[in-house]
Formats: structure tokens, sequence, C-alpha cells
């Protein structure tokens, strides 16, 4: 079961807000407290065998039939709960039998019949017995009590099945095989945030360009971000199952019949860690609110809140945890040692300013690029396609995030490595910038037309054209000269 978590699941950082912040298990004990009070008819979905709990002949089962027979019960002033048979108004309980729980009458004072609901990471429930001291599981095919770690998905359970949900899409019809797809999840009861869809576009654009610059080759992706929306709430869809189903069903021939990676970002839930496995990343409200906010006020430093978003797509192609399964497997299998490890992508033991400065260690780029060396030591990707047929790709692709008409904010680079921005103030003045903000020349805007930005420094006699046509950034001698290519454009943000 232990090796069932470890080859579909990658958890990895957590972002900084939620290392700073102890009080969020409190918040988020309050918020599961009033969620358990509704007593709301609820399904009790296994994570590891994907079924529905039922009672057949008054012994616990798995079905594929979506019905929702339970119902939590708090207990007053206490953080336990008894679980509630609907059909019959039984409770589950462990009072006759140390193994197999059943639904019956109860007694008040039965501890058999309480029951402590541990959350996971990833809004997925262990369910234990306040008497025997043992978990709800079905880690062989048998609904019964048990030892259950943590990682065993056999003992997760979810309010919910993928069964009950909808999910529809607004996306056109993908253009291609095997290219990144960025997909938006709006829950119910949450809004589309006004620049999602553009935010996570940039985002792309930035990834391509770090895979571009690291490996030499990079990826694809598709220049529409789709946006599913569902009526499952936001701590259902913030798992990774259940993210993975609405992909599946809303986009069914991009994940299944073009082999495109779906890389969701979930709106609301309760945020966590990210996860990346072959074909599906899930980035959780955690990350997703961060980087939006960073978006929408300060666009120009976008590159420097990305470096766990790189490192999930990292997981989508293959790549474990540098330090703590590549190296060792490389020694194993191939006999290859690779030293001492710098701070990489999928290993991250220093903090680098901007997403661009993660490497990866060269034996990682050759796993990528070789689909016969070390693959043992990669994801088991199943019937997904290898990484090499993801990342053949030599240059970024172009997006139309903005035009001349409405731009307010763009990224630069040049093949060299130089990178920066050209930010509009609420003043009318542009600033040039790096990619932490700091602002190194200012400029006024003179005019614009469809294809562009005129910009001028009368200070240095500087004049600049940001072409959104050819994306390219210009230079030139004020009323001098003819203008002159210094940057390709990234990305660009629209105002509004």
């Amino acid at each position: 079961m232990f090796q069932h978590f470890k080859t579909l699941q990658h958890s990895d950082l957590k972002p900084q807000s939620l290392q700073r912040i102890p009080w969020l298990f409190f918040c988020l004990f309050l918020l599961l407290s009033s969620s358990l009070s509704a007593q709301k008819p609820i399904e009790l979905y296994n994570r590891y065998k994907k079924g529905s709990l039922q009672m057949v002949n008054g012994k616990p089962n798995l079905t594929t039939q979506s019905k929702p027979i339970w119902a939590i019960e708090k207990i007053a002033n206490s953080a336990e709960v008894r679980i509630k048979h609907l059909p019959t108004g039984g409770y589950l309980h462990a009072e006759t039998n140390a193994q197999t729980p059943t639904i019956g009458a109860i007694q008040p004072g039965w501890e058999s019949a309480k029951w402590l609901i541990e959350q996971t990471d990833e809004a997925f429930y262990r369910i234990k017995n306040k008497w025997r001291g043992t978990y709800l599981r079905n880690e062989t095919g048998v609904v019964e009590l048990g030892e259950s770690q943590p990682g065993w998905w056999g003992g997760q359970w979810l309010y919910m099945s993928p069964a009950s949900m909808t999910a529809t899409t607004t996306a056109s019809p993908s253009t291609g095989r095997l290219k990144i797809r960025g997909v938006y999840i709006v829950p119910n009861g949450q809004q589309e945030k006004p620049q999602g869809k553009e935010a996570i576009a940039a985002i792309l654009a930035m990834m391509q360009w770090h895979y571009l610059q690291q490996i030499g080759v990079t990826f694809e992706y598709e220049p529409e971000v789709a946006v599913i929306r569902t009526n499952a709430d936001a701590s259902a869809a913030s798992t990774l199952d259940i993210a993975l189903e609405l992909g599946k069903k809303a986009l069914n021939k991009d994940y299944e019949g073009n082999k495109n990676i779906l890389f969701t970002v979930v709106e609301g839930g309760l945020g966590g860690p990210a996860f990346g496995t072959p074909g599906m990343v899930r980035m959780p409200q955690s990350f997703w609110g961060d980087v939006y906010n960073t978006y929408a006020n300060r666009p120009n430093a976008l590159a420097t809140t990305l470096a766990g978003w790189s490192h999930e797509l990292g997981h989508a192609l293959g790549l474990e945890h540098t330090g703590e399964e590549t190296k060792a497997c490389l020694m194993k299998n191939c006999g290859i040692d690779m030293g001492t490890l710098p701070s990489l992508l999928m290993q991250q033991s220093k903090a680098y300013p901007v997403v661009y400065d993660y490497p990866f260690h060269k034996y990682e780029i050759k796993m990528l690029l070789d689909s016969t060396f070390c693959q043992d030591c990669l994801i088991d990707r199943g019937a997904r396609p290898a990484a090499v047929r993801y990342l053949r790709s030599r240059q970024v692709q172009a997006n139309k995030l903005a035009t001349a008409a409405n731009v307010v904010m763009l990224e630069y680079y040049t093949k060299d490595g130089a990178k920066g921005a050209f930010v509009k103030q609420s003043s009318g003045e542009w600033k040039e910038t790096d990619l932490l903000g700091k602002a190194n020349f200012t400029f006024k805007e003179i005019r614009r037309d469809q294809a562009a930005v005129y910009l001028e420094d009368a200070s240095r006699n500087m004049a600049i054209t940001l072409n959104l046509t050819t994306r390219t950034v210009l230079y030139n001698l004020i009323n001098q000269g003819k203008p002159q290519a210094l940057y390709s454009i990234l990305w660009a943000k629209r105002g509004g």
C-alpha cells in the first residue's frame, strides 16, 4: 500500500504562508467542526479502492454506486463524532467485533460508537474508532478496522464521490498532442478571479522559459486555459483524485486522447501542499492565493513565487525528489553517484531569488531526455508518454495576453539570460525593473498605436518601443536612428 502511495502521489514544498501560521490547524478544526455539525447526508468514498461505503447483510462493503447514506453527528463539547446510517437509523460501531464494524442501536456511553476524524493534507479524512484505537480502512478489498499509517490511501475517506459530481468547462478544443493544458477549477461557492485564466497562462509561459533555460528544450502549452466549474465543494475539488476526475470528465480529449498534462489550479479550498504525478498537477489555494495576489499587484515580481510550480511540473514529467529518492535510486539501479547536491529544482536546499535560477541535475536532464537511461528512477508513468516526448521545443511560444492598447506590464528576456520587466505606474510613467521589483530606469509614455507603446527617458536621450505585435522591445536615441532589437517579450499583462 505504501508503494501505491509513493507512485501515485507526490507532495512537496508547502508555501511559506503555511509555514508561518501555526494556528492554521486550529482554524481547520473549527471549519471541520462546523461542517460536521451540519449532519447532511454524505457519501463515504474510499480513496484507494474508489468505492462508496455501504452496508451489505449487516457488514460494511464498497460499491461503485453513489449513495449518500451517512450523516456525521458532532458530539457536544467533544472532538468525537458518531456516524449514522440513514436508511436504518442505526450507528456505525465496533462494540461486538474488534475487526468488523457494524450498524445498529447503541447506548449513550458506548465508546465503540465514537469516532475521531483526522484530516490529511489532501482534504481526505482518516476515521479512528475511539474505543478500539484502530482505523476504518480498505487495504486488501475488505472494509475493516486496523492499523492505517498516514500515507495509506486505504484508510482515507472523502465525504463525496466523483460519481456524484458534475463538471462543465469553457475551453476551445485542444490544438494538439503532448502539451501542458492549464486548467482553472472553480468549485461550488467560489468566485473565479477576474484575471485568473491570464495569470495561469503567464505562469505556463514563465515555466516554459525556465525549462528551456535549464534543459535546452521545453514543453508546449495550450494557449487557452480551460475553466472547469463543478458542484463539488472547494475541499473535495482540492484533492488530487477529484481534481483529476473533474479534468478527465470535462477534458477527456486532452487527457486521454491527446495525452496532455493537466496543470490544474483550484480556487478556494483548505490549501496544503501541492501535488504532481504523471499526467497531472494540482496547485491548491495556499499556493494560488499568494501567486495571484502577486500577479494582480506586483506582476513584475511573479518569478519570485513560482519555484513550487515548476517543481510540481517536474513531478508530472516523472522526476522524484533528488536527494530523497533519485540519488539513492541511481546508485542502486544504475551505479551512478550524483555526488554532493547543490540546491536544485527538485530538492530545494537553498532558496534562489527567482524561479529561473533553479537548475536540474545533469542526470535528471539525461533521464528526461533519454528514454533508455535509468527510467526506473522516474515516477511510474503507466500508459503516459515518456518525458522526452513532451520536451521537444527549442523556443518559447507567442501568447496574446495583452495588446498595445491595454498592456500595463511585460516581462522580457534574452537568449544570453538577461531578464527584467517594464511596468506602468499609477502616475502614467513606466519603470524598467528587475524581477525582484527593483526599479532601474523611468520612462514617459509618449504615445500608443495598434502595434506598440512608445517610451522616452530624456535624461539619457533614450527611446524605447514596446512592440506587442512582434513581441520585441527596441531602443534608439530619441528621434535618431532606426530602432534596434533589445529584448524579446516573454509575456504581457493587460490592464483592468
